[in-house]
């Protein structure tokens, strides 16, 4: 008796790893496609966008703690 006869054909079948790898390489392509840009941008920092920079990283430079923003946040 061959308990393990089921996987002998599925995992024979082109589509077990076809279908999963064309899945990753879509996924990566769309991640990549919207991700790649903003990188590069942050990466470039012009000046005409440093307005739009997050208040975490203006913190930081500043030498701000946790506290002191929340307390900023409160008074707002």
């Amino acid at each position: 008796m061959n308990i393990l006869g089921f996987g002998d054909g599925f995992y024979n079948d082109p589509w077990f790893w076809q279908f999963p790898m064309a899945t990753l390489e879509i996924s990566m392509a769309a991640f990549l496609t919207v991700a790649l840009p903003w990188t590069i941008v942050a990466w470039i920092d012009p000046i005409s966008l440093r307005k739009y920079e997050m208040r975490y990283l203006k913190a930081k430079k500043e030498g701000l703690t946790a506290a002191d923003i929340a307390q900023q946040e409160r008074g707002r």
